[in-house]
């Protein structure tokens, strides 16, 4: 035999593998319908209330505040 044939051969039969694969695997498991909630569930549902924002927490402006004057400039990070 050559090695061509070989090569040939090994080649077939894990083609031959991969087809009885495919062709004998399970079919997958069907799937499963989404739960539902019956009227009496839904009654008891609430919906959420969102809590109030605090008066403290809302910026008053949208311009940031300029940095303290003690503050050392930052580096860019290009080395200059």
């Amino acid at each position: 035999m050559t090695p061509l044939s070989k090569t040939f051969l090994a080649f077939m039969a894990i083609a031959v593998v991969v087809a009885g694969t495919l062709a004998l695997r399970s079919s997958p498991a069907p799937a499963t319908a989404a739960a539902r909630l019956t009227p009496a569930q839904l009654a008891e549902i609430k919906p959420q209330q969102k809590p109030q924002p605090s008066l403290s927490a809302q910026p008053k402006d949208d311009v940031p505040p300029p940095p303290a004057e003690d503050e050392a400039e930052l580096e860019d990070g290009n080395g200059s």
